[in-house]
């Protein structure tokens, strides 16, 4: 298949728009991103790639993340895929929320437990220090 130039700009402004849909996803999730590039397209999302370089005064290091964003909101305008993409992260905080809440209870009932185990304990010792006394 040979590359017009119609279809050589329809490719270029199709990875321009998913580039930029990518850091306005990063954007919102409050990841740091730096070079861009599409790595995958699949039926679920776009897998991109972000390289973020840090360091001075010689010392640089790399960091390499991989992105998914939904297929989704490539298809909505700014105003709805803003709306779209912040219900998604609310979901996905919700479900972060409840499992922080299910740890916290989980640990609350081995507090419990491990309290009561030492209070019986004490309480016996006791009996038993004092049964001949009483």
């Amino acid at each position: 298949m040979k590359l017009t130039p119609m279809k050589l700009n329809w490719f270029k402004e199709a990875n321009e728009h998913i580039i930029a849909v990518a850091e306005k996803y990063m954007e919102l999730k409050k990841l740091d991103y730096g070079t861009t590039t599409v790595y995958d397209i699949c039926a679920t999302g776009v897998t991109v790639v972000t390289e973020v370089t840090t360091g001075c005064r010689g010392y640089y290091e790399t960091e390499t993340s991989y992105v998914t964003i939904p297929i989704e909101l490539f298809a909505l305008s700014d105003d709805e895929w803003y709306t779209e993409a912040k219900r998604q992260m609310d979901i996905e905080n919700e479900k972060e929320r409840k499992a922080l809440e299910e740890l916290r209870a989980r640990q609350e009932a081995t507090r419990k437990a491990a309290q009561e185990k030492q209070d019986r304990e004490q309480y016996l010792k006791l009996k038993k220090k004092y049964e001949g006394v009483l």
